[in-house]
């Protein structure tokens, strides 16, 4: 694909030799925040999803070890019986 005649050629075209010095050196700096906000982000997330798994994995050991004594109290209640 050609670009078509008459155009300057984007943004960069538009700006004075500064700016475009300014924004090449603006860029990486602004690149490298924002993959920081990602991971701090994903950070955070996974950091809260752990704690809901240790959360629930505590609540469904109590449930099995409370279903478990039932089930041995039935037995040992058959057997004395």
């Amino acid at each position: 694909m050609s670009k078509k005649p008459g155009k300057g050629g984007g943004r960069n075209a538009r700006m004075t030799e500064e700016k475009r010095l300014l924004y090449m050196q603006q860029k990486p700096q602004a690149e490298e925040d924002i993959a920081k906000r990602k991971e701090d982000m994903l950070t955070h997330f996974l950091n809260d999803k752990l704690q809901k798994e240790e959360r629930n994995t505590i609540l469904n050991l109590h449930k099995l070890r409370q279903q478990w004594r039932a089930v041995l109290t039935q037995t040992k209640t058959a057997e004395l019986r």
